[in-house]
């Protein structure tokens, strides 16, 4: 039973209850002061909940039980009983060797990239580079702000975590970390569905992609990039009804729906986001191989070098249905288990830590094209290994490769290669 005679800031009676808390759940938990409270409607919020109640942070830490809630109010994290630091320790440096990974990986795919292009870069090669430099911001952000948060929580109690995060809630800093994370996400999902869209084009109008020139590659990256920013600042366009909050187990800045306003319309944030690329994504990749079947099927003067395209291209559509699934397994976990605390099915006590696993395996998704690249493309291992001297075999073998994916639509440069 919770001490009646405790007072709490944050709590209501003993306080107005904070008209900017910010999202009920699944971010906070009420429960009783008293055994005799009476229920009804906050005026402050216009939420149903009982009035004479506390709050409470909803779900834990991954490195605690969820009785420290309760029981280390006061008490510093490290030196709470019910954490464990060998947990914290395992964490800290899982999320430290994920954060390198990303960062050396798609730093060596960039200067792969640079190492081998030709004088004129093709939209593939732009997209490449740019798709790296977005997961290479992923892992900076393990390092700020990741990274420290999980220090200062560790080293606060409670009580303290949970000022902060009321605090926090709608501020400048907050709004700009959560943004920067947004960016960070939706830039990465927007080139995937670019680069599908941009084979598809290829597949489909091949003279038609011999005049992508230079000067319009940038300009469409760079418009991929400006779609990512303005969809990332839509919370902002919407006050009344979203805002960015600190979310206290993941250690990020993301966006919640304020408390007047249904919890479904986090999920159809979510749905815009998300979803509707991701049809896109698959939808012009599984028309891609429908397209370039039908090429192969009609093309009866290529018969004697049929099975050779149809090789090629079978690898080059593996390597995107790879990113794609790799996306998929890594992204769509998150979006689920969060989906589930929305609608109530897994509750604040609930003791897992399903929400924080699920996160970083989506964090992990900045890994997936690198492993893709090394697993599939002999250039950029090549590019690590080979001497000048071996260049002139290396180019020739790439000539050869581009020369079939040329045989399916004529004339067609490397942009549909993988």
């Amino acid at each position: 039973m919770v001490d009646a005679n405790e007072t709490d800031s944050y709590g209501w009676p003993g306080g107005e209850f904070p008209i900017n808390l910010g999202g009920f759940y699944p971010t906070w938990e009420f429960y009783d002061l008293t055994e005799n409270v009476t229920n009804g409607t906050n005026t402050t919020t216009g939420v149903n909940q009982p009035i004479g109640g506390r709050i409470k942070l909803c779900r834990k830490l991954l490195f605690c039980e969820y009785s420290a809630i309760n029981i280390c109010k006061k008490t510093k994290l490290n030196i709470c009983q019910q954490c464990s630091m060998v947990k914290y320790a395992v964490f800290t440096t899982a999320v430290i060797l994920l954060g390198l990974l990303i960062i050396i990986g798609n730093s060596a795919v960039i200067w792969s990239v640079r190492k081998n292009q030709k004088e004129e870069q093709s939209i593939s090669e732009l997209l490449k580079t740019s798709l790296a430099v977005a997961d290479l911001c992923s892992g900076i952000y393990i390092f700020v702000p990741i990274l420290p948060n999980i220090v200062w929580t560790a080293n606060h109690s409670f009580n303290e975590l949970k000022t902060s995060v009321i605090e926090l809630r709608g501020t400048t800093h907050t709004s700009i970390i959560g943004i920067i994370f947004l960016l960070i996400f939706l830039s990465n999902l927007y080139q995937l569905t670019a680069y599908c869209l941009i084979r598809l084009y290829v597949t489909v109008y091949p003279f038609r992609a011999l005049s992508f020139t230079r000067k319009f590659n940038i300009q469409l990256i760079l418009g991929v990039w400006l779609l990512a920013f303005i969809s990332a600042t839509m919370p902002l366009w919407f006050p009344t009804v979203f805002d960015f909050y600190y979310q206290h187990d993941y250690f990020i800045y993301w966006f919640e729906v304020l408390p007047k306003q249904k919890s479904q319309l986090y999920l159809i944030a979510l749905f815009l986001y998300v979803v509707i690329p991701y049809f896109i994504m698959t939808t012009s990749t599984l028309t891609t191989l429908i397209v370039v079947r039908k090429k192969l099927n009609t093309s009866r003067q290529l018969t004697s070098k049929q099975d050779a395209i149809d090789k090629k291209e079978r690898i080059v559509t593996r390597n995107v249905a790879i990113m794609i699934f790799g996306f998929t397994i890594t992204t769509a976990p998150l979006f689920v288990v969060n989906g589930l605390l929305n609608i109530k099915l897994i509750k604040c006590a609930t003791n897992t830590n399903a929400p924080v696993f699920t996160f970083y395996m989506f964090y992990s998704r900045s890994i997936v094209n690198v492993l893709v690249y090394i697993a599939t493309d002999n250039k950029f291992l090549r590019s690590f290994f080979q001497r000048s001297g071996q260049e002139s075999s290396v180019n020739t073998k790439t000539q050869d490769s581009t020369t079939l994916v040329t045989l399916v639509t004529p004339v067609v440069p490397d942009y549909i290669q993988s």
